[in-house]
């Protein structure tokens, strides 16, 4: 099952895929007191003027949005749907008693199916328990959405130590052959926070000085140009090889943007090829053999 996965969240919404580092920063949706309205704004007002904005976007792929117990609620998941989207939203039994009720009641019925994998990570045995079930309802009305429900706890099968445990609702069919690609799918939401939100803070793009700055949209006009800049920066990584094999040779995002800076300062270039083939030619041999 491939699935082109959007997370949804207080980040930029994100393209992520299970099997790739690189994340792709889409169209932001700011949170911030809409033109005729008294209350103030919110994330999930935001995700709805989202979702109503970019379902046409989506050129005919199948979109499955990822997200936290936040939006697995009647409201957000039934617009997604409406929109043309797929979800696999986490949903925690604290915040949806009626269907974990429902759930209660499969399981003592034999509805709820239980099946293990083992997978060794590199270092020891994991066993990956999945627990899944079909068309719970989100909430008690009988007009209610129908999800599918599924879990998954990791347990190190030397110390029987649960590692990680998570649920989700997805309007996906589940089954025994496709329930771990979901699980992972759904997992792979982490990826907005380690290869993007912290690439963007720690690594050479200074996000989290933008904000505060003016009083009208100079904070908004910033954060986008930062959002720009990483997405050229990430498309040029997946499709240039040359800007491809700079970032690779200069290892760290800092360092690329500090000798690029460095670079520039003192030389001209007519046009980019010449700097990244300049680097590749004569700037990196000279610091390897300087260095050594």
């Amino acid at each position: 099952m491939e699935l082109q996965l959007i997370f949804m969240g207080v980040s930029p919404p994100i393209l992520v895929s299970p099997n790739q580092k690189q994340v792709i920063n889409l169209e932001p949706e700011f949170i911030k007191k809409q033109d005729g309205y008294q209350k103030y704004d919110c994330e999930n007002a935001a995700v709805k003027r989202w979702l109503n904005k970019n379902h046409k976007n989506t050129y005919g792929y199948a979109v499955t949005l990822l997200g936290d117990d936040l939006y697995s609620h009647h409201p957000i998941c039934e617009l997604a749907l409406k929109q043309g989207y797929n979800f696999i939203f986490v949903c925690l039994e604290t915040s949806h008693k009626t269907l974990y009720e429902w759930l209660e009641f499969l399981e003592k019925s034999g509805e709820v199916t239980t099946i293990e994998k083992k997978q060794w990570d590199g270092r020891k045995n994991l066993i990956y328990r999945y627990r899944y079930a079909s068309r719970l309802p989100l909430r008690d009305e009988d007009s209610s959405l129908e999800v599918n429900w599924c879990e998954v706890t990791v347990i190190n099968e030397k110390t029987e130590e649960i590692i990680y445990q998570n649920n989700w609702i997805t309007n996906h069919k589940i089954t025994e052959n496709n329930v771990g690609k979901i699980v992972k799918a759904a997992r792979s939401r982490w990826k907005v926070e380690n290869e993007g939100n912290n690439v963007l803070k720690n690594h050479g793009y200074n996000l989290e000085h933008n904000f505060g700055h003016g009083e009208n949209h100079l904070c908004e006009l910033l954060l986008s140009l930062n959002l720009l800049a990483f997405l050229f920066h990430t498309i040029l990584d997946l499709v240039n090889y040359t800007y491809h094999k700079v970032r690779e040779l200069l290892v760290t995002r800092t360092t690329f943007f500090k000798d690029i800076r460095t670079l520039l300062k003192y030389l001209w270039f007519k046009v980019w090829s010449h700097l990244f083939s300049f680097i590749l030619t004569e700037y990196v041999p000279f610091k390897k053999l300087n260095s050594s």
